[in-house]
């Protein structure tokens, strides 16, 4: 039998304590580059049988190139699943939006 394909992410946002220590893990420690950066309220869904068959309600949203799911976790944490877009650039003031959001939120 042949296995499914994977699913792959464009991004996964989780809510986090300290910004600045979370940016150090996932761009210098991980590696991970940043393409792009969001900031407020207003953030920009395909189905994902096993989160609902396991009892999580699914909100969908669909960003044009790009679909989310948004759901909470059995502790109250609410977590974003965006698919990945059909092409991506790297945001040249990605890195500034983010310095800028940590100083303003220390």
């Amino acid at each position: 039998m042949k296995n499914p394909p994977s699913l792959r992410f464009d991004h996964v946002a989780v809510p986090v304590h300290d910004a600045k220590s979370a940016y150090q893990l996932f761009a210098d420690t991980l590696g991970l580059p940043l393409v792009a950066a969001h900031t407020g309220d207003d953030w920009d869904g395909a189905p994902e049988r096993k989160l609902q068959d396991a009892g999580f309600a699914i909100r969908h949203e669909d960003h044009g190139d790009q679909r989310s799911i948004y759901f909470e976790d059995r502790s109250g944490l609410t977590w974003e699943i965006t698919t990945s877009r059909k092409s991506s650039t790297v945001d040249a003031d990605a890195r500034a939006t983010v310095d800028e959001w940590i100083a303003h939120h220390r």
